[in-house]
């Protein structure tokens, strides 16, 4: 057997190194061949492959402290577990938005509305039809913060009649108070209301809410077609509103929409300075800057930053 020295370890670990460094510039440009440029500018594909596995969403408002998450499935996620050693996924209250049936969901699309519009918008495959969910937050005139998800069910072929499904896991005690038309969903201690519901357009059917596993709450019945979809609004109520202040807005869902959009368009990222980068970076750094005011709020009067669902931070 050869001898195997300090000399030959050094110089086949320098001749791997440069091997390496030659196949990793060999990929760098196959992989840059065919990229489209602008001005002398690389514009590189982004690269997924390391993007975490889950992922969350906020549609609050600048320095706003109800810092709503939105999960991968539409889902709306309240009061992030405070011990250290937690998931991610560990609220205390989470609300998810289906149809009745024994069909799975399956989420086809979740998608951001622009780099300066966190308007969230979820799209559900079901056999027969699709369910896009649209969440966003609002503070319509005197209504104060409000929650919103806007449920539009879309059939794929011929009119299909669908019951909207709301799953509440909770560890409240929860008990309907109205409704329909309008269904009201509260706290049994106080009757404070927890969401706020109704059909858009006449409803002819009543509802349905039982404790099992959490809690089920079917919205009146409703027929889908191609020029008419079946539509729902659920609000939220975030500071306490008696459910009469949030009424009046169910049957307009389009303008609470407007009025979410017409915020954020108004917006600016950056204040009094403008920034100005090419196309993607541009999106990216508009992002960028509304998560960060996103996760700001004022607390005795200064501003501060209590990032995501933080163990110092309760969301």
């Amino acid at each position: 057997m050869a001898r195997f020295s300090r000399r030959a370890f050094l110089g086949g670990l320098a001749a791997s190194g440069a091997a390496a460094a030659a196949n990793q510039a060999k990929l760098a440009g196959s992989e840059s061949q065919g990229q489209p440029s602008r001005g002398g500018e690389h514009l590189a594909e982004l690269d997924f492959r390391y993007a975490p596995r889950l992922s969350q969403a906020t549609i609050c408002f600048p320095d706003d402290p109800k810092k709503t998450l939105v999960g991968q499935a539409g889902d709306l996620r309240y009061g992030f577990a405070k011990p250290l050693m937690v998931g991610m996924e560990d609220f205390a209250t989470v609300c998810r938005f289906s149809l009745a049936g024994m069909q799975e969901d399956r989420v086809i699309r979740q998608w951001v509305e622009a780099p300066n519009i966190p308007i969230v918008h979820t799209l559900i495959d079901r056999p027969r039809a699709t369910v896009e969910l649209t969440a966003f937050a609002t503070r319509h005139q005197n209504e104060e913060r409000v929650d919103n998800v806007l449920m539009k069910i879309l059939p794929k072929q011929a009119p299909v009649a669908a019951t909207a499904r709301i799953q509440v896991r909770t560890g409240a005690e929860l008990k309907q108070l109205t409704g329909p038309p309008v269904i009201v969903i509260g706290e049994v201690k106080t009757n404070a209301p927890f969401l706020v519901a109704s059909k858009v357009g006449p409803a002819h059917d009543y509802a349905t809410f039982w404790e099992e596993a959490g809690y089920t709450l079917y919205l009146p019945y409703g027929v889908a077609s191609q020029d008419a979809p079946l539509q729902y609004l659920v609000r939220f109520p975030q500071e306490g509103q008696p459910a009469q202040a949030l009424q009046e807005m169910l049957q307009q869902p389009d303008t609470l929409l407007e009025e979410a959009r017409a915020f954020w368009r108004g917006w600016k990222a950056f204040g009094r300075v403008e920034w100005s980068y090419p196309s993607k970076y541009s999106e990216f750094l508009t992002a960028c800057a509304r998560n960060v005011q996103q996760a700001r709020e004022v607390r005795n009067g200064k501003l501060v930053f209590q990032v995501g669902p933080s163990v110092y931070r309760g969301l």
